[in-house]
């Protein structure tokens, strides 16, 4: 009999500590177990990780086979040779008429403002190989027609390298252009202004020993004289291979030996800077000095 009260007392104590742990008397908050996934819950688990892994491959192997393609294609297997010259065609189209007419009636011969645009960009997007040989030529990128804003005029003169640069300025020159290409002035091949801006002079009264041709118009109208030309203080000293020269209302030097090396000369409305005798310059003589076009119109011998 004592036995058996012992043995109830023991369950009776064994009874109180389980209602202890369960009434969280350790002030532990009570969690509740997840429910088992059920046998469709764990499918579409496996379809998503067997959908991930396909994705990872696809992601891997997609420019993989777009590499593999473009290779593949005759175009991308011209050799070097043939490319440059393609790249070349392209960065040298010729100049299209522009809207802005800067001669008289009945005088078709007056030179003018074509500004140069390149398509090259779009070379470089055809493929790698393409690109890459692109970026390697600093000639390629030697034409620079400046637009509203300098990003493509930074980006030319930065891949062009040492490379002799043609620079066209439709939409005006600030001086903010001329920051960006003074310190290229020592490559200027030609340079082409479609508005006169005195920021200019900045470029022009540098020595330029690369430059070729050299146009600059203004916004002639009749009635304008001497006072209200521009002087951009043109010297032959500072311009030893010029070949084309086109002014429209600027003040021009009147030394003979200034135009010896000219091929092209095209003035309007221009006056000299000092007394020159007429008879003696260029576009007035029978032979033209090895001049093959000249064309002035309202040119004054002096001031």
């Amino acid at each position: 009999m004592g036995d058996l009260l012992e043995q109830l007392d023991s369950l009776r104590a064994l009874g109180h500590s389980s209602a202890n742990l369960a009434s969280g008397s350790n002030n532990q908050p009570h969690v509740h177990a997840p429910p088992p996934l059920d046998g469709v819950r764990q499918d579409i688990l496996k379809r998503f990780d067997a959908l991930e892994t396909k994705q990872r491959q696809i992601l891997l192997e997609w420019p993989e086979l777009k590499s593999a393609w473009n290779r593949s294609l005759v175009i991308t297997q011209l050799p070097n040779e043939i490319l440059f010259r393609i790249f070349v065609y392209v960065s040298e189209q010729p100049k299209p008429k522009d809207s802005r007419k800067y001669y008289v009636q009945n005088n078709e011969d007056f030179l003018e403002l074509g500004l140069v645009k390149t398509e090259l960009v779009k070379l470089t997007l055809v493929c790698r190989r393409w690109r890459d040989m692109a970026l390697a030529t600093p000639s390629l990128w030697r034409t620079i027609d400046v637009g509203k804003t300098s990003d493509w005029m930074n980006l030319a003169l930065t891949r062009s390298g040492n490379a002799t640069i043609d620079v066209s300025f439709p939409s005006g020159f600030s001086e903010e252009h001329a920051t960006l290409l003074t310190p290229h002035c020592y490559r200027l091949r030609s340079l082409r202004l479609q508005s006169y801006s005195p920021c200019v002079i900045r470029i022009i009264r540098n020595i330029l020993p690369a430059l070729e041709t050299l146009e600059i118009s203004s916004n002639w109208h009749v009635g304008l004289n001497a006072e209200d030309c521009t002087d951009l203080g043109l010297a032959r000293e500072r311009f030893p291979n010029i070949r084309a020269l086109q002014l429209i209302q600027n003040i021009i030097p009147g030394d003979p030996l200034f135009y010896a090396r000219l091929r092209k000369l095209s003035l309007k409305a221009c006056y000299f800077k000092e007394t020159v005798d007429l008879d003696q310059f260029p576009g007035r003589q029978t032979r033209s000095g090895g001049i093959a076009l000249v064309t002035i119109l309202a040119l004054s011998a002096s001031l």
